[in-house]
């Protein structure tokens, strides 16, 4: 009597327990558009990478695909709850000495600690953020500029004054005082005369995506497609371009690596063949008559008189 009184309760509570972690966060209208969780955060990341929109990577590890959530029997939509207990975790990036080649690699390095640690009681406190920042910048080229923003916060009240706005501008700031300003032309440049050298295919996209971003080029416009196009071999664009043509990037890259793959194996495979054998005919001397032998032989071995 007691298993089947104890029975549906159990089965209550599960399936309300179900309903509550795997209820999935309400769509959001931006715009006019409705963006279902999944959609805004494809936008987000299309956004921060400098892609257009539909010119993402696919294919395996998506939110369908194999490896990916799904898969695994997990649900994509499902809210993670934040931690109860955090701790400090991470570690800061080195110390920044006012060198402009390494000021966007420390800001960013910044960003991501306190993005790590953004449940960490004070870490959401604009004010703090900056002190941190002012703490890891040392040396004769960034006193005089941390010394007058330090002055700036002590004339700041913390009960009014320290919002998300306070943050931005100083990121603003040290932007503008620090960051070099030359170095979109100079990725241009490069990438005006990135050239791909057989086999390394991985290697010509890895820095093809990287001098687009330090370009603020967009992966996917037709300048961008054209230029990726332009540092390949003609051996390998003889293939790329064949019928039926790619439609995107993301098609012509993958062709790419494909294209680059079939020659490598044909060129394994033709270093493994003898040279005398590639017409795949077996060698046979050339014919020669029985007459010539015969006067070859006199003329090497003379009868003596």
């Amino acid at each position: 009597m007691s298993t089947t009184t104890t029975q549906p309760t159990i089965t209550v509570q599960a399936a309300t327990t179900t309903a509550t972690t795997s209820a999935a966060p309400a769509a959001v209208t931006t715009g006019g558009t409705t963006l279902t969780a999944t959609q805004r955060i494809t936008t987000v990341i299309n956004k921060a990478l400098r892609r257009n929109p539909g010119s993402g990577p696919g294919g395996p590890g998506g939110p369908e695909g194999p490896g990916g959530p799904a898969a695994q029997g997990i649900n994509p939509l499902a809210v993670v709850p934040q931690a109860a207990d955090v701790r400090l975790m991470g570690s800061l990036p080195a110390i920044f000495l006012g060198n402009r080649a390494e000021a966007e690699h420390f800001i960013n390095g910044i960003q991501a600690y306190i993005w790590l640690n953004r449940e960490v009681p004070g870490f959401n406190s604009p004010m703090k953020k900056i002190a941190l920042v002012l703490t890891l910048m040392q040396g004769d080229k960034v006193a005089d500029w941390a010394n007058d923003i330090g002055q700036a916060l002590d004339e700041l009240n913390p009960a009014t004054d320290n919002i998300p706005a306070l943050w931005t501008t100083f990121l603003e700031e040290f932007r503008e005082q620090y960051l070099d300003t030359q170095a979109a032309d100079r990725a241009h440049t490069e990438l005006e005369s990135l050239v791909m050298k057989i086999p390394y295919i991985d290697k010509y996209i890895s820095k093809f995506k990287d001098l687009c971003r330090k370009s603020d080029y967009m992966t996917g416009n037709s300048e961008v497609t054209y230029m990726f196009l332009k540092g390949l071999p003609k051996s390998l664009l003889e293939d790329i371009l064949k019928a039926p043509q790619a439609v995107d990037y993301p098609a012509l890259k993958e062709r790419a690596i494909q294209a680059t793959r079939t020659q490598q194996l044909l060129q394994n495979i033709l270093r493994q063949c003898p040279q005398a054998n590639q017409t795949g005919q077996a060698y046979r001397p050339p014919f020669i008559p029985p007459w010539r032998l015969q006067r070859r032989s006199i003329w090497k071995f003379p009868t003596q008189q």
